[in-house]
């Protein structure tokens, strides 16, 4: 069979048939940035001598990271990590300035939380003591989750995450911590 010469014949209507829809998935594909990025997840580990595993929800974005990581109902942590390389920091001086993690769903009122700076891995992580409040917002989110790290009056890496899955993650997080949380 000769290829060379063999003509592909497409009517007009399938030409056009196939032009449109390559422009609806293209557009689809536009109007929907968060579809690229990482969804929600569930994690546990440990707890095999204490009963208590960690618990932990969290979403990835790039070099970035966001979790909410528990034992109980008396123990929630927010959890961001950052893109920022630990080379020659100084974690003492840095954390006597105070740093804070900035957190805000949709368009509530931003928590402002109580943080230590850590080397993990190369990259900075801010560690927080959070309220039961936070996890409720996760779970109720509806368009975006951002995060930033407050140090000396200064804004530093301001990251926004995606919901995708954060109701059904932060459920389960609150079910297996045992959060009995108000009406979402």
């Amino acid at each position: 069979m000769k290829l060379r010469n063999a003509r592909i014949r497409i009517s007009l209507g399938s030409l056009v048939y196939l032009l449109r829809r390559s422009v609806l998935i293209a557009t689809a594909a536009a109007s929907f940035p968060a579809l690229a990025q990482a969804q929600w997840f569930n994690h546990s580990w440990g707890g095999a001598f204490d009963g208590r595993p960690n618990q932990v929800a969290g979403v990835e974005s790039g070099d970035y990271g966001f979790a909410l990581r528990c034992t109980g109902p008396a123990d929630l942590v927010a959890l961001y990590i950052t893109s920022q390389s630990t080379e020659d920091f100084d974690f003492d001086a840095l954390n006597d300035l105070g740093p804070q993690v900035l957190v805000r769903v949709d368009e509530n009122a931003p928590f402002s939380l109580s943080a230590v700076l850590q080397d993990v891995d190369g990259y900075v992580r801010a560690e927080a003591s959070a309220p039961p409040e936070l996890l409720t917002q996760v779970i109720s989110a509806k368009s975006r989750i951002a995060l930033a790290l407050q140090l000396d009056g200064q804004l530093y890496h301001e990251k926004h995450f995606n919901v995708v899955r954060s109701t059904v993650v932060g459920n389960k997080l609150a079910a297996s911590c045992g959060f009995k949380l108000a009406d979402q």
